[in-house]
């Protein structure tokens, strides 16, 4: 899938409540998706480790408290993130880190960013086609994706894999990067 020596792999983290995945955010209650975490690799597709990392809080602007449901799902603590940056900065970050390399995510997670984008009506460029979904890298090699997610892709490969916990975006980068060296290393057999 990569034709690139070397990609940006990525996650994110966002505010939610109980009940938000299922029933969508509510903004009418002033739930929105803000950026809590932006966690990346990038990964060397031909030595096949990670070369570099990311790994910054997100000091949230509308909801700056975080709910009892993410802190407890992510870890991440109300002081992390009072200490944090804001989105503008750690966006200009982010992009500036990535050197102009191609970024992937587990079903993309560009669309959060837009939206953080909109919510704190930022001028920010995005070069939008550097933005991919990595679902299709594993689907194509006959992966169910909807079975899994960014946090324990790797598990199809090796089911008794050592990962990092779920749920954090650095944590669940560094998990992908793994499930794609296990995939390669799977279809070169």
């Amino acid at each position: 899938m990569f034709v690139e020596k070397r990609v940006v792999i990525w996650d994110t983290e966002y505010t939610s409540w109980e009940g938000c995945n299922e029933n969508g955010w509510d903004n009418e209650k002033d739930e929105y998706k803000e950026i809590i975490q932006i966690g990346a690799v990038i990964y060397d597709t031909e030595e096949q480790k990670i070369i570099d990392s990311f790994d910054k809080a997100v000091n949230p602007q509308i909801n700056p408290e975080l709910s009892d449901y993410i802190k407890e799902l992510t870890g991440i603590t109300q002081e992390r993130v009072k200490k944090a940056d804001k989105f503008d900065k750690v966006l200009k970050q982010f992009l500036e880190w990535s050197s102009g390399l191609q970024f992937y995510s587990y079903r993309n997670d560009l669309g959060v960013v837009k939206r953080n984008k909109e919510l704190y009506n930022l001028n920010i460029i995005l070069e939008e086609e550097r933005f991919h979904d990595i679902t299709p890298y594993f689907s194509n090699a006959g992966v169910p994706v909807d079975d899994w997610n960014s946090g324990d892709i790797a598990h199809y490969y090796d089911p008794d894999k050592e990962l990092l916990p779920q749920h954090d975006a650095f944590h669940d980068a560094k998990n992908m990067a793994e499930a794609v060296k296990l995939a390669q290393r799977n279809n070169s057999q």
